[in-house]
């Protein structure tokens, strides 16, 4: 959890007046969207955080869309005191479940919801990494939070994930409900607020003073990445702190160069490594004919020449690429990564990534 959030007033203020307007205000029913490190899971924690500090009473259950997810959230509610009492049993969730299983999982959800707001006590449900998630178990626990939300019950539920998984849940045929979630899509935040918000906290928190110069030079670094932005922004500061034998002091421009080179090798292990881990053999070639424009956008029939493919052929890799967060429309006939420094994570390891897909 970062120390501050940068650029998210606005939606945490939406969710903290949904909390004080009581059952039924719409931004109790939040969707978070996202590529990769734009801040969704810190998002949700700091959601939890406010419900947690609210005057009245709150219970929060925080999820991760994996297998089971619906029988765990079943389980944390029976475990409340306020649903001590129950004796339901947790069904199959995670398998293949017909339209009677999912009638039942949605029964046993919603019994327990109905016992964790008795007296108007509040709950929140968070849900990350949404694209993770069966049809299934969405369904179940969908029209489970449906019948409270219906009933006037105080609660909340928020889910997460990435853009195209998080659309295609919410256009489902049969989630038609989750549509009246409340948008929200976590963006890069711009250089200025960035290094604003590093030379602050560097103050106020760790004890150490900047220039103006350099704090800019970490805030273009970051790319206005959230997550980037923590690691250049820790990893300067420690780099600093070391430096001057843990006491406070200035940030020198070789501080901030080591940081910078530091953070990067944090970012490709960290966010880079991961994205890309499981890409089908095809969808990496697709990744480094396009890394060869050096992180500019690029044309999709370059691509697909330098690929030896047609415009036609390569178009369902490039789709799922996309569904997958790990690039983005740009213009029109053009492509982007979605993560910074992808292009340079290829480059820097391409012999390598070409003897695995060729």
């Amino acid at each position: 959890m970062p120390p501050e959030l940068i650029g998210r007033d606005q939606v945490i203020e939406e969710f903290r007046d949904g909390l004080a307007n009581g059952p039924g205000a719409p931004e109790r029913l939040m969707r978070v969207s996202g590529v990769r490190g734009m801040g969704k899971t810190v998002m949700l924690s700091e959601f939890k955080r406010i419900a947690l500090v609210e005057p009245k009473k709150w219970t929060v259950v925080s999820e991760t869309a994996s297998p089971g997810f619906s029988a765990r959230i079943l389980e944390a509610l029976s475990r409340t005191s306020h649903a001590s009492s129950m004796k339901i049993q947790p069904t199959a969730f995670g398998v293949s479940l017909g339209s009677l299983e999912i009638e039942r999982a949605s029964l046993d959800l919603r019994e327990a919801m109905i016992k964790a707001t008795e007296k108007n006590q509040g709950l929140l449900i968070t849900l990350d990494e949404v694209q993770d998630a069966s049809l299934e178990e969405t369904k179940a626990l969908a029209i489970a939070v449906q019948h409270i939300i219906s009933e006037d019950r105080n609660i909340a539920f928020v889910f997460a994930g990435l853009p195209s998984m998080i659309s295609e849940v919410v256009n489902g045929n049969t989630l038609t409900f989750l549509r009246r979630a409340i948008p929200v899509n976590l963006e890069a935040i711009p250089i200025s607020e960035v290094a604003f918000s590093l030379a602050d906290t560097m103050r106020r928190l760790g004890r150490m003073t900047i220039k103006d110069d350099l704090v800019d030079e970490l805030a273009h670094a970051s790319a206005g990445y959230p997550f980037m932005v923590q690691l250049v922004g820790y990893q300067t500061w420690q780099v600093a702190f070391r430096r001057l034998g843990r006491e406070a002091g200035e940030v020198s421009a070789a501080d901030v160069e080591k940081g910078i080179s530091e953070a990067l090798a944090r970012f490709d292990a960290m966010v880079i490594e991961p994205a890309v881990h499981h890409v089908s053999p095809s969808a990496m070639r697709y990744l480094l004919a396009m890394a060869e424009d050096q992180g500019k956008a690029s044309e999709t029939s370059e691509v697909a020449a330098r690929l030896g493919m047609s415009l036609n052929g390569a178009s369902p890799v490039r789709a799922k690429l996309i569904k997958d967060g790990i690039i983005e429309a740009a213009d029109r006939g053009k492509v982007s990564f979605t993560i910074p420094y992808m292009a340079r994570y290829l480059e820097h390891n391409r012999q390598e990534l070409e003897q695995e897909v060729y």
